[in-house]
């Protein structure tokens, strides 16, 4: 993670902008591509468009983002004579004559929606190999690039970093940025550009890349993930370059344990989102990572690891409404990665619910009151200055029945009014509130003042 119309205002229009940064007051909403379609291709993304139109951007989701491959590979990345990365035309035809993603970027803000892909640091290991001029310098990429230890540790030899002491540098940024100008792009989802294992020439690079954001012609939501273990430190740093930023790893449909190479699971970002909820701030949000709901993984053979094959996602309704309650009570991006083409009603419902929604838009400063081993409440404080959000978790296999005092976690609540989002249904008035949760489900109540 999205109320209705209004929020397509508010997300895509009222941004309060540091330079030319998007500061949205309410953490960005849409659809990514990698979980089920990957690279996509040009009729995908139109035909996926056309339904979020219909089904989501009444309830705000309007960012439509390919993720890594619209280029190629990294063996075969296409790249202009300023060594740019340009779409693979095979899947992206209307790129051709020098076009880029424009044609496509204007079908989709035709639709009223916003269009954003996949990058990562640095300038494409191909434009340093054939040497191609800086625009607008007397300089070419092998002047600017570091070495090949450089690369993306997971990402080899799609990019390298740059050396942001050379005076060329900041003008290959600055050429990148302005061809997206060019294109109408609204979203960069930043890859591999931040984290532990890398080094402080990357950084460097986040550093440069945001300058030519902010110098840039568009407002754009900057999307960063990181290339390894991120600190509550290396965020702070971040967050007056970015928009959203995310600190854990992958995020898979598993409840408790995570694949191999992608640990996470929706049990350990209870204990990792912890650690960040302070971090996000007016405008700048921490990203839990895709929604891993409806049709997700590859319709191909060999398919294994936590990408998978294709399937139906593995979290039941009930883990899936918990993974959209804490999403929604810490602020995080709702970013849908199913393929909605093959969406269910229940699909919908889990993420049209407007006053969960609500809760997505208005939530602030939330925490962890209350942590057994058999469910958690998270406290949250609200834009509307009248009411507070109260999430109960139940973390278990069978029924959870229970009694919150609440006024013990919020001292005015002597006489609170209870209504859960999820049901709508009325749980009364007083300084306590009980729920009867079936296994692995969430109750979301508004606590307002009676």
């Amino acid at each position: 993670g999205t109320v209705l119309s209004l929020f397509v205002i508010v997300l895509a229009g009222s941004l309060s902008c540091h330079a030319l940064l998007a500061r949205p007051s309410v953490a960005p909403r849409g659809w990514n591509s990698y979980d089920s379609i990957g690279a996509s291709n040009e009729t995908v993304t139109l035909q996926i468009a056309a339904i979020m139109k219909e089904k989501l951007l009444p309830f705000g989701f309007n960012y439509v983002v390919i993720d890594a491959g619209w280029y190629g590979g990294a063996e075969d990345a296409h790249i202009d004579n300023y060594g740019r990365l340009l779409p693979n035309l095979n899947n992206y035809p209307s790129a051709d004559n020098n076009v880029g993603f424009k044609a496509l970027a204007d079908k989709i803000h035709d639709m009223g929606l916003m269009f954003g892909f996949w990058n990562t640091f640095g300038i494409p290991y191909h434009a340093v190999v054939e040497n191609t001029p800086i625009k607008g310098t007397s300089y070419r990429a092998q002047d600017i690039a570091l070495d090949e230890s450089t690369t993306c540790p997971w990402y080899k030899n799609l990019t390298l970093a740059i050396n942001m002491s050379h005076p060329a540098s900041q003008a290959y940024f600055d050429s990148v940025v302005e061809l997206y100008d060019e294109w109408g792009i609204d979203l960069l989802k930043q890859d591999c550009s931040f984290g532990g294992d890398l080094t402080p020439s990357h950084w460097a690079n986040v550093q440069g890349f945001s300058q030519s954001l902010q110098s840039s012609k568009r407002t754009y939501v900057y999307s960063m993930s990181p290339g390894g273990q991120v600190t509550p430190t290396m965020l702070e740093w971040i967050r007056p370059k970015a928009t959203m930023a995310r600190a854990t790893n992958d995020f898979w449909d598993q409840w408790e344990n995570g694949w191999k190479e992608y640990p996470n699971s929706v049990v350990r970002h209870f204990h990792d989102v912890s650690q960040y909820t302070n971090v996000t701030h007016t405008g700048f949000f921490f990203d839990l990572d895709m929604l891993p709901f409806g049709v997700i993984g590859r319709a191909q053979s060999g398919c294994s690891g936590a990408v998978g094959c294709l399937r139906h996602s593995n979290l039941t309704y009930a883990q899936q409404r918990t993974v959209m309650t804490l999403w929604s009570i810490v602020q995080s991006p709702l970013i849908y990665g199913g393929d909605l083409r093959e969406n269910n009603q229940s699909d919908w419902d889990i993420i049209t619910n407007p006053s969960v929604l609500d809760a997505q838009a208005n939530a602030r400063r939330a925490y962890c009151a209350t942590n057994t081993s058999s469910y958690q409440v998270w406290v949250a404080e609200s834009a509307l200055l009248s009411q507070h959000y109260l999430a109960v978790f139940n973390m278990q296999s069978t029924t959870l029945t229970t009694t919150i005092d609440v006024q013990a976690l919020l001292p005015s609540c002597d006489k609170c009014g209870y209504v859960e989002a999820w049901t709508g249904q009325d749980h009364g008035t007083g300084s306590t509130v009980s729920v009867e949760l079936a296994a692995y489900e969430p109750a979301l109540f508004e606590v307002y003042h009676a």
